[in-house]
């Protein structure tokens, strides 16, 4: 337990102690209740100042407000405004927080909704720090949203400075990073000022954009929002994170990190903010004919595939190659998979007889569609008519498969 006091910290948080692992440290009241009884907890982070050479502990909340917690019993709440949260009430039946030696710039936060509760929101009047700590964007901050490729929320960010563009890796900030999200994830957020617009439960979502606001297109639930606010600079902010209808019995995690951007892990560069997986294609792409996608695009770094499709991304050469250990790509029984070569090609990469050498063994159903139109003109290909329709496999560089085995396997080769 350490305390935490100094000119950083507002009087109201004065005697506190927080858990704390040497960079970051938290303190909660989450006794039973609404806002002003509970319900919340702060977070501090360690940030050395690049000039005067303190350290500071940045708070993360504006006073002793801190970051509330609010549940419902309504699979769809509706939004609420800033102002209505003392009569509306959390129910947990467990918080936990956690460290983790990897990371010491985060505290790694986990909910547990009590029975017969649908949804949770975190919401928070955002500040950084103390004008001393990191000057006159301490509570005018710039906030932004970081998107995964699929449009769901990755990253929501604060930084010290007129925009994130404009900061480097010693300026102060906090970052707030979703845990298993994704576009099919029934999740929210929230970025604007603290008191014009409804923040919980919502998105926040502007027709006509008014100076200080940025707006996107996201996807949750795997529907898109157009209009959703994604940075905000130059106005006193807040953030919420809402998941909306969730299982009582699924934990919900998130982080929250504090100090430099270097610490807090910040991600600057929109082109890095998910780099692609450890997954070789061929695997990737099983792994999403496993997984029930009905349609799946191959794409190349960088592309984004249509809202529908699932991605599965090529080599730098636009190939989706077997490797050594790999087998055929296997459609089971009952899945019906229509893969989009989109100007790329699939290669099972053998050149001589070999057991189990099939490109494909269908027994359910393949489309194989090309909606770049390239990959059907190159000479590795084959159209096969029974249980796939203009279909472009790649069996080797030189050779074509037979257009004569007119079976829902692919022969080998």
């Amino acid at each position: 337990m350490i305390p935490i006091f100094d000119k950083n910290t507002q009087t109201s948080m004065a005697g506190r102690r927080f858990l704390g692992n040497g960079k970051m440290a938290y303190t909660c009241n989450l006794t039973y209740g609404n806002f002003a009884e509970g319900g919340k907890f702060h977070v501090f982070g360690e940030y050395a100042h690049p000039e005067n050479g303190k350290t500071y502990m940045l708070k993360t909340s504006c006073g002793s407000g801190g970051w509330q917690i609010y549940s419902s019993q309504d699979a769809n709440p509706a939004p609420l405004k800033f102002g209505m949260y003392n009569e509306f009430f959390y129910n947990l039946d467990e918080c936990q927080f956690m460290f983790r030696d990897e990371r010491p710039h985060k505290v790694y936060i986990g909910s547990n909704m009590a029975e017969g509760y649908r949804s949770l929101c975190v919401w928070s009047d955002t500040q950084l720090g103390s004008t001393e700590a990191v000057g006159k964007y301490n509570d005018f901050a710039a906030l932004q949203t970081i998107l995964r490729k699929d449009g769901s929320p990755l990253q929501i960010s604060l930084v010290a400075a007129e925009s994130l563009s404009v900061a480097t890796e010693s300026t102060a900030s906090i970052a707030v990073n979703t845990e298993d999200i994704d576009a099919s994830a029934n999740f929210r957020f929230y970025l604007g000022s603290q008191r014009r617009e409804p923040s919980a439960f919502d998105f926040n979502r502007k027709e006509s954009v008014t100076q200080g606001y940025a707006t996107g297109t996201v996807v949750s639930n795997n529907q898109e929002f157009q209009n959703v606010v994604l940075s905000v600079e130059g106005i006193d902010s807040a953030m919420s994170l809402s998941w909306i209808d969730q299982s009582d019995k699924a934990p919900i995690w998130f982080n929250i990190g504090a100090g430099s951007v270097k610490d807090a892990e910040i991600i600057t560069d929109p082109e890095q903010a998910e780099p692609e997986p450890d997954v070789k294609p061929w695997k990737a792409l099983q792994a999403a004919i496993d997984a029930g996608a009905q349609k799946i695009r191959l794409v190349k770094s960088g592309e984004t595939p249509p809202s529908g499709y699932a991605a599965v991304y090529t080599d730098e050469n636009g190939v989706v190659r077997a490797e050594s250990d790999d087998t055929f790509l296997h459609i089971a029984a009952g899945k019906n998979v229509t893969p989009d070569l989109n100007g790329n090609t699939i290669h099972r990469n053998l050149d001589v007889s070999t057991p189990d050498g099939n490109a494909v063994k269908i027994e359910g159903a393949l489309t194989l569609e090309d909606s770049a139109g390239a990959a059907l003109s190159k000479a590795a290909t084959t159209t096969i008519s029974t249980r796939m329709a203009a279909a472009s496999l790649s069996a080797t560089a030189e050779r074509s498969v037979s257009p004569a085995a007119l079976s829902p396997t692919i022969p080998r080769l």
